[in-house]
């Protein structure tokens, strides 16, 4: 597609949006010369198997108000999986879009070059990767130990395990394998990370100043810090009680069927539920050196979701969030371009785009979505109506 703007595209979480995620936006698009800014966010349930510090509208405004210029948004199901799956969701979005010049992400190293050995690694060698992380998976090995095993085993450059070591960088490396060698960027990471200042906020020794001015207002808009606290304290309760009762009335074979499931998790998991008074302790109760935290997080939200398997190949749709006068010209140009409809390489053709569910003549493809939204505010305590998927309203953040 031909646009008349250059457009850098991040998939992000913004749980919650940070300086470092600023700091990156403006980086990306500075040197990148992009003249547009797209995110593709985790909606209400992150990709570590946690529910979102705020709902995603909250965060999709914190983003727009601080260098995004369109956001969208990355479905339930592909949130609730391993990096792999999470990062071709967002990466065959952009590429489904075909309007992305080029793709940026948040890194630990801050070493492109040394991603990029790392995702030729696993795009060149799948088979014998896979063999040896079987071999290991075997032995009692968790998956990213055992993929470390397999790294290190063919390639010899003890750089590699650093990438693997750090979230961010393992995520790079995914979103490279599908994005098929065109123009990346990656930011060097600084600043606390999300998981600090979440930690601050529960435990109510957040420091105003921490977080972009705007940041804050969106966050504590008609609630305290104190009351803050004390709501993700009850939520983390709400969600236990919630878990426990479905996992326990859920058999254990049907919980293998689940996408993290499998290995004999089910029973697992299920013993530990028993003995559990707490969601962290539930988890700690069923991890071990095969099981690991965040696999066993998400497994707990795809059995509360009721997700099995099904096509991850690229989302149904592309389902907007919110945008700015630059986003909405972007949208505008993509709508209007004929090479949209004739793109030969996306997995599936002529996705639609999506700004009023109600008005989407496919509104079936959002019955997972008003599920997930359904659970996230009813864990939260949220009023179930006006909180409803089908009453939001995209953000708009408009000039004129």
């Amino acid at each position: 597609m031909k646009n008349n703007m250059k457009a850098i595209g991040i998939v992000a979480e913004y749980n919650p949006f940070h300086d470092g995620h600023k700091y990156q936006i403006e980086t990306s698009a500075k040197s990148f010369l992009a003249d547009v800014v797209v995110i593709a966010i985790s909606g209400n349930f992150v990709q570590r198997g946690e529910l979102a510090i705020c709902d995603k509208w909250k965060r999709t405004e914190m983003a727009l108000r601080n260098g995004a210029d369109l956001v969208l948004e990355i479905p339930t199901q592909y949130c609730l999986n391993n990096a792999g799956v999470y990062a071709r969701a967002g990466i065959e979005i952009f590429k489904s879009m075909d309007l992305i010049d080029a793709i940026s992400f948040g890194s630990e190293i801050g070493d492109i070059n040394l991603i990029k050995k790392a995702s030729s690694l696993v795009n060149e060698n799948k088979k014998e990767i896979n063999d040896i992380i079987k071999s290991f998976r075997n032995k009692g090995y968790s998956f990213p130990r055992a993929r470390q095993f397999a790294f290190n085993m063919l390639s010899g450059d003890k750089r590699l395990e650093n990438v693997l070591n750090s979230a961010n960088d393992t995520l790079g490396m995914e979103y490279l394998s599908f994005w098929n060698n065109r123009p990346a960027l990656c930011i060097k990471r600084n600043g606390s990370s999300a998981t600090e200042i979440r930690n601050l906020i529960k435990n109510g020794s957040y420091k105003c100043g921490t977080l972009p001015k705007s940041v804050e207002e969106i966050l504590f808009r008609n609630i305290s810090l104190s009351d803050y606290s004390n709501f993700l304290k009850e939520r983390e309760k709400n969600l236990f009680e919630i878990a426990r009762f479905e996992i326990l009335k859920t058999e254990a074979n049907m919980i293998d069927k689940s996408p993290q499931g499998g290995e004999g998790l089910g029973n697992r998991l299920r013993k530990s539920a028993i003995k559990a008074r707490t969601f962290d302790e539930l988890i700690e109760l069923t991890k071990s050196k095969r099981y690991t935290y965040t696999r066993i997080s998400r497994l707990i939200f795809q059995i509360l979701l009721g997700i099995n398997s099904f096509d991850y190949s690229t989302p149904d749709c592309i389902r907007v969030l919110g945008f700015n006068d630059k986003g909405r010209e972007l949208l505008r140009e993509m709508r209007n371009s004929k090479d949209y409809e004739n793109n030969e390489d996306r997995i599936k053709q002529n996705l639609d785009i999506v700004t009023n569910i109600n008005k989407y003549n496919k509104k079936e493809n959002f019955d997972f979505e008003i599920k997930a939204t359904n659970l996230y505010n009813a864990i939260s305590d949220n009023d179930l109506e006006k909180e409803h998927e089908l009453r939001k309203q995209i953000v708009k953040i408009i000039d004129n």
